[in-house]
């Protein structure tokens, strides 16, 4: 990974760490191209997976959906390269709690859950994890607020915003 893309140099979370850090993540991680339609993550699949982990949108697109037991889908959002996502299962030990598709075909970095926790090891690391988790914790409140405070129009139109800027994190 001699040049990365501005898409990753220009994401907040990622410009935030050190070099140093930002350097160990990149060489402990690993690429893996999606075809269209391939799953990147499987809702209820267990991160102990070998090609799972954090991962990093390089190019391409992803769609995050839940299906409901009587198979409706509802996205939930779309992943943009220079995205870091998947963390939340690499921390609580669960399942993965969405499916992310490809939408045509994509290029991923994965961080293994090995490595991601010998990262973790390092304070500093952590804290920025953490600051990754507030500002989609900040992101979800917004939108339990919408549901409660809102009109159907104005959640309609916020979401509209939201799947094509989802993640704070993303740029500077």
């Amino acid at each position: 990974f001699n040049a990365l893309p501005k898409s990753v140099t220009n994401n907040r979370w990622f410009a935030s760490l050190s070099a140093s850090q930002q350097s160990a993540l990149i060489r402990s991680s690993r690429s893996m191209v999606l075809s269209d339609g391939q799953l990147a993550m499987t809702q209820g699949q267990s991160v102990r997976k070998r090609r799972d982990g954090l991962l990093l949108l390089l190019d391409g697109s992803l769609k995050m959906s839940s299906t409901s037991a009587a198979g409706h889908e509802a996205i939930l959002s779309y992943v943009h390269p220079g995205q870091w996502f998947g963390e939340l299962a690499l921390l609580d030990g669960l399942s993965r709690s969405r499916d992310v598709r490809s939408v045509g075909a994509s290029e991923i970095l994965v961080v293994e859950p090995e490595a991601f926790n010998e990262l973790m090891k390092d304070a500093s690391f952590a804290r920025h994890v953490t600051e990754l988790l507030a500002a989609r914790t900040r992101m979800l409140l917004g939108l339990v607020e919408d549901f409660a405070m809102r009109s159907a129009r104005a959640r309609t139109a916020r979401r509209i915003v939201l799947l094509a800027y989802d993640d704070d994190t993303r740029t500077t």
